[in-house]
């Protein structure tokens, strides 16, 4: 075996290591954009459930602090399927991705704003008290009413707000807040309540 042969196969070598660190390079980015679509909702880009309890974990390993306040706000845009009915899906995936902005442009970097499911948000407002939760989500009531929708539509949404009380489960603020966004809807939709 010559000189020449060994230097062939190093360089061979050299050349096959890079390309085995420009894949595992890809495949590291591939894998961070799948988690995180793994945590977002694909048409608004919202946080899911997924993305929130992940962050809750993150944020407080299953502990919810009890200073300073955390408030949650339920939101559900009223009368939802008449948009999709009326106006069809694109437009009703359209609405929601504008809400999704608007909400977005109105809330601060520490909130965490989710898609629940459907039509229905949640925003996770930390250093909250209930009281600011409302203002917020009167802000956000008001900010609905005078946003030009699709097709000059009038979207508005119904809100819960709550917030945490000390040493209670996360899941029973949710719980304390979607009865409050029932209330908005059983008081003739378009109002915020506050439990």
């Amino acid at each position: 075996m010559t000189l020449q042969y060994f230097r062939t196969s190093f360089l061979a070598s050299r050349t096959r290591e890079a390309q085995l660190q420009s894949i595992n390079q890809a495949l590291k980015l591939e894998t961070k954009e799948l988690a995180g679509q793994a945590r977002t909702d694909p048409l608004t880009g919202a946080l899911n459930r997924e993305g929130l309890r992940e962050f809750l974990m993150n944020q407080w390993m299953g502990k919810i602090p009890t200073d300073p306040p955390l408030s949650v706000i339920f939101a559900d845009l009223d009368h939802f399927k008449l948009v999709n009915d009326q106006h069809g899906h694109a437009v009703g995936d359209d609405v929601l991705q504008q809400f999704t902005r608007l909400v977005q442009s109105e809330i601060r970097s520490q909130d965490r704003f989710v898609r629940w499911g459907g039509e229905e948000f949640l925003i996770l407002c930390q250093d909250t008290r209930d009281s600011q939760g409302r203002g917020l989500a009167e802000k956000l009531r008001m900010a609905l009413a005078r946003h030009a929708w699709p097709g000059g539509i009038a979207v508005s949404a119904s809100f819960g707000v709550t917030m945490h009380i000390s040493g209670e489960e996360f899941g029973d603020m949710l719980l304390r807040a979607d009865r409050a966004l029932y209330q908005a809807k059983a008081g003739g939709r378009n109002r915020v309540e506050v439990a």
